[in-house]
């Protein structure tokens, strides 16, 4: 199932480091770990779509749960990270 990831790295103070923005994908059963870097557009924008897994291991019925952290440093060093839990669903049994 697509996911589409978007939205703005911006340092008011030393600037963005350019070519450290990445982003990192967790599930819950530690199975799909899909990562790599993210191009920055104009004003520090960025977007891209990221295929995971709609599917389940064993009983489990809420779906399967996901975590995006997309990360950047600054030129000063410092690192900034912002987390998303995302769920895709599968289909349940009839």
């Amino acid at each position: 199932m697509p996911i589409s990831v978007s939205g703005t790295i911006t340092d008011n103070g030393s600037g963005v480091n350019a070519k450290t923005e990445t982003y990192a994908v967790k599930d819950e059963y530690r199975v799909i770990q899909p990562s790599g870097a993210i191009s920055l557009g104009p004003g520090g924008t960025f977007s891209f779509v990221i295929p995971l897994q709609a599917s389940r291991i064993g009983l489990g019925l809420n779906g399967r749960h996901y975590t995006i952290t997309i990360r950047a440093k600054d030129n000063a060093g410092n690192v900034g990270f912002k987390t998303a839990v995302v769920t895709v669903p599968h289909r349940r049994p009839s």
